[in-house]
């Protein structure tokens, strides 16, 4: 490039209102849910180019996406609606696959039976760090009801 052309591109990638015009768009931050199935329910945390947030439905699709054990999966968009705050966006999502999972009762059984695992393990952690507390103090807090010994 000669100078001319240096100092003319120097110039214009000095100015971010111009670099703006001729940079792609940014894709915005998501957040999403997802169901056994594989279907993304989306949305945007950051304005899309139209200053309004995003909730959409994005399905897998292509071989081995309806066993879930494709290597490379492609997403097709089924439904996007734009609004005019995250708030409603995220809401929209929610919504959308809170009915997806009540067409299927099996999906709400394994996730209340893997929460229950969660809260038995997280309960077990509970009881053992105030044993280990109880051991090493000799003090036991009322709230964690009657103390170990049965006092």
């Amino acid at each position: 490039m000669s100078d001319y052309e240096t100092e003319i591109m120097r110039r214009l990638n000095a100015d971010p209102t111009i670099r703006a015009l001729f940079a792609p768009p940014k894709q915005p931050r998501y957040r999403y849910f997802q169901t056994p199935d594989g279907t993304m329910f989306i949305w945007t945390t950051e304005k899309m180019g139209d200053g309004k947030y995003a909730s959409a439905i994005y399905q897998p699709t292509g071989e081995g996406s309806r066993s879930g054990k494709a290597k490379v999966t492609e997403w097709k968009p089924v439904r996007e609606v734009r609004h005019a705050t995250r708030v409603a966006a995220k809401a929209r999502a929610l919504k959308l696959w809170r009915d997806h999972n009540t067409a299927h009762p099996e999906w709400v059984a394994a996730d209340q039976a893997r929460r229950e695992r969660a809260q038995a393990a997280f309960n077990k952690r509970q009881a053992d760090l105030r044993l280990r507390w109880f051991s090493r103090t000799g003090t036991w807090r009322p709230e964690w009801g009657p103390t170990p010994e049965g006092n």
